[in-house]
This record gives structure tokens, C-alpha cells and sequence, in this order.
């Protein structure tokens, strides 16, 4: 999906924004196919540890002139163990996104 496109296309209806991650496994999608349980073919990860390419994403955004809600969801198998590898998750996620703004 051509999320940057998307974001021009659809910038004058975007009023809620959820920063949020996946990363893809192509050897699964080709054998699972994408009709299968997501799960199958991706993984949620935080921002920056994913595909995503804030830095272009969160450009686009300035030049929408975006002014309304945003949320940074913090959904990552690899940091789920304890109450610090959460605590750890937000402040990477805050870390990996900052540097664009």
C-alpha cells in the first residue's frame, strides 16, 4: 500500500492519526497468501522498527499542514516481557519519531 499517496489523497479528511509499525514476511505471504490471520504475515512493531518511512511520512504531514489529533501505539511482541520493556517501547518510539518533527 502506498501510504504516502494516501495521505495526499485523503489529506483534507485525516483528522486522527495513529503512528504504529509492522513488519512484513514475504516468505510467509507467499505461503500463507494475504487472506490468512494477519498475524501470519506480520508483526506489529513500534515506530521505527517496522517499514514504515516516518521520515517521508511525517514530512508529508507538515506539507498537509496536519494540525489535528495523533497517538503513538505501542503494540511490539519484543517488548511485552515486563513493566520496563514497556517503559522502554515508548521511549524508543518517542526516540525513532522526534528526530522528524
Amino acid at each position: 500500500m502506498d501510504y504516502l499517496k494516501l495521505l495526499k489523497e485523503l489529506k483534507d479528511k485525516i483528522f486522527h492519526i495513529h503512528f504504529k509499525d509492522i513488519k512484513l514476511f514475504n516468505d510467509k505471504i507467499d505461503e500463507y497468501g494475504v487472506f490468512t490471520y494477519l498475524l501470519s504475515y506480520m508483526q506489529p512493531k513500534i515506530t521505527g522498527e517496522g517499514r514504515i518511512d516516518w521520515q517521508a511520512f511525517i514530512e508529508e504531514l507538515k506539507n498537509n499542514d496536519y494540525q489535528y489529533y495523533a497517538c503513538v501505539e505501542v503494540e511490539d511482541k519484543d517488548y511485552e516481557d515486563s513493566f520496563l520493556s514497556r517503559k522502554k517501547a515508548i521511549e524508543n518510539s518517542y526516540n525513532n519519531l522526534i528526530k522528524f518533527f
